[in-house]
């Protein structure tokens, strides 16, 4: 259920009489992205013991969009369990036994719905055993690279620590992070911390340490062949850990083309190539084969027909009228005259060049149409005055 939202002061840490700040406050609660719109805590709850029967008083300080809106939860067996009308930025719990005690959260609302979860923290009898707060999670790395395992433990006395692979003792590993400079094959394991004081001991769950592979291509991009403007998408499939993708058109690496897939919404000519990906992860990267991008055009026209330059021409006079163009394969013509009864095909005008007597007195238009297997082009319009 939605808190409800009410204005709060800058809250303080309260403690009882026999309070005990134990300074090793969680470190991994559900954190959301820190941006405007979503609140920040600036300042997290903190684990404490205390004696049995005192009071303490747990607080949190964001700032954010708008009024803020809080809820605590009790954490029991992983799970989050609101507590009742607990909405302010502090959480007083009081006449403490081992019922009211254990792990606590706070969500913190803006008033545009954006949440974020503060520290996981401990409160906890003085005398009692470590709380684990932050286990350790699960890692992957590449090899040769470093790796560390955190634990976050709330405890009065300060514990000890000892880390363990597969169930034995790792020599020297006693503290809250346990670090492999440079990750090897046979580090692959599971690993467990314990802590303890003299109240008594706390084990983590087990956290994993698996290996990143070097990326393996296993299915090569195609070479396509499109008509112009057509689309044109080129794939690749590796395996491997945590991927990313770059494409490239020869040697020009290409803007946001960051995914298995790169596709060329509308091909032309310009986007004519080769194109080949690169595919990296922590482990090492490889570079795809070589994809041929084919696109095939309409004809282009270089030399658009002209007019006579001295008008109106007599009927009966000479007129040559000529195109040149260039395309794929061969390339077909065919001529068109317009004039006020409408256009016409030219009969026989199929090639590059039209000659042919002025017709009677009027105006008219030419153009040429020229085709190749892709598509056709039209020249421009040629004016010719008769009289």
């Amino acid at each position: 259920m939605k808190p409800s939202r009410a204005f709060s002061p800058r809250p303080t840490l309260l403690l009882g009489l026999a309070a005990i700040l134990v300074g090793c406050g969680g470190g991994g609660g559900d954190k959301g992205t820190s941006s405007p719109s979503t609140p920040q805590i600036t300042s997290q709850p903190q684990s404490v013991a205390v004696s049995p029967g005192q009071t303490v008083t747990l607080s949190v300080t964001a700032r954010g969009r708008g009024t803020l809106a809080y809820q605590w939860f009790r954490i029991v067996n992983g799970l989050r369990q609101g507590i009742s009308g607990a909405t302010n930025s502090t959480l007083t719990l009081t006449n403490l036994s081992s019922t009211n005690t254990g792990l606590f959260q706070v969500l913190v609302e803006s008033d545009n719905g954006n949440q974020t979860y503060s520290d996981v923290v401990a409160v906890q009898l003085d005398g009692s055993a470590p709380v684990i707060t932050t286990p350790p999670s699960d890692r992957t790395a590449a090899l040769g690279s470093a790796v560390a395992f955190t634990v976050v433990a709330a405890a009065s006395p300060t514990p000890t620590y000892q880390w363990y692979k597969n169930g034995a003792p790792i020599g020297g590993a006693t503290q809250p992070v346990y670090r492999i400079a440079s990750v090897a094959a046979g580090d692959v394991a599971s690993y467990t911390v314990t802590v303890t004081n003299k109240n008594g001991s706390s084990t983590s769950d087990p956290a994993a340490l698996t290996l990143i592979a070097a990326p393996v291509i296993t299915t090569q991009p195609v070479s396509k062949e499109v008509n112009d403007g057509q689309a044109a998408t080129f794939s690749v499939i590796a395996t491997g850990g945590d991927l990313s993708y770059q494409w490239f058109r020869g040697s020009a690496q290409i803007p946001r083309a960051t995914s298995s897939t790169y596709t060329i919404d509308a091909a032309s000519s310009n986007n004519a190539g080769t194109y080949t990906v690169r595919v990296t992860n922590n482990a090492g990267s490889v570079v795809s084969s070589g994809a041929t991008l084919v696109v095939h055009a309409p004809p282009t026209i270089t030399t658009q027909p002209v007019a006579p330059i001295n008008q109106p021409v007599l009927n009966g006079t000479s007129v040559t009228l000529s195109v040149a163009a260039t395309g794929e394969g061969s390339l077909a013509y065919q001529w068109f005259q317009t004039s006020a009864s409408g256009t016409v095909q030219v009969s026989g005008a199929t090639s590059s060049s039209y000659t042919f007597a002025a017709p009677a007195s009027g105006t008219y238009n030419y153009y040429v149409i020229v085709t190749n297997a892709f598509g056709a082009t039209s020249s421009t319009v040629v004016k010719l005055v008769t009289r």
